[in-house]
């Protein structure tokens, strides 16, 4: 019998309180009505999956944390919230992204030691060349190997995981390609609020995919972008929040 894994993935996730919502942003939120809140509405949906996917886009971490100063409060979800996503079924998440330096390198160590004793595996950590990190990209379900290749392609202050050439994204491609039975490549990609993606965009997930990328998950615009299925591959140019 032919096996399949069924895989959920979503958009950007930010746990923490943004600048002008400080009191009553998403961590106010879940501290007033419980870490699994904002989840109820979804978890039905993720239980039914094999892996659920993600991209954090915050730190969940104390370390230091200033709580006189607004800008080491927001962005900065609590550290029970990786209990949080474990609860609500969340398997992979990607911290390739413009957000998870915001509080500093010990916040994102703090962060990602916080998932991964959640058994949630972390993806697009800091080295272009993600080989290094083998055993954290491939996940094993039902006998099928999928590898996550996470990469960030807009460079900010707090980016980690910044990609500027689209080859090294191919190297890496290749090489767990031939590691596994499919490749997942998440990219923080695109312009904030456009609803549909850049053209660059589409030429480098056509790229991708023609070098042997399964699936496209985009991130970073805050808004949903067209879906397109590419060589019968899919690409999500933006999955929103």
């Amino acid at each position: 019998m032919e096996k399949h894994v069924t895989v959920a993935a979503v958009g950007d996730i930010m746990l923490g309180d943004s600048f002008y919502c400080i009191g009553r942003g998403v961590r106010s939120i879940m501290e007033k009505e419980g870490g699994g809140f904002i989840f109820s509405n979804v978890i039905d949906v993720f239980e039914k999956h094999d892996i659920v996917f993600g991209n954090l886009e915050c730190v969940i971490a104390d370390e230091d944390f200033n709580k006189n100063s607004l800008n080491s409060i927001q962005y900065r979800g609590h550290e029970s919230s990786a209990q949080s996503l474990h609860a609500a079924h969340f398997s992979v998440m990607s911290v390739a992204n413009n957000h998870i330096l915001d509080h500093g390198k010990n916040a994102m160590r703090r962060t990602i030691n916080l998932l991964e004793e959640n058994g949630i595996k972390t993806v697009g950590l800091p080295e272009v060349q993600q080989r290094k990190t083998l055993s954290s990209q491939i996940i094993n379900a039902k006998g099928i190997k999928i590898a996550f290749l996470a990469y960030c392609l807009n460079k900010e202050r707090s980016t980690v995981g910044i990609v500027p050439d689209i080859a090294d994204i191919i190297e890496d491609l290749r090489y767990y390609k031939n590691l596994s039975d499919a490749v997942i490549v998440s990219l923080h990609w695109g312009t904030e609020y456009m609803s549909i993606p850049h053209p660059r965009q589409i030429s480098i997930a056509h790229n991708l995919i023609d070098s042997g990328a399964d699936v496209i998950l985009g991130h970073h615009p805050h808004v949903m972008q067209g879906i397109e299925i590419y060589k019968e591959k899919l690409i999500a140019y933006s999955l929103g929040n």
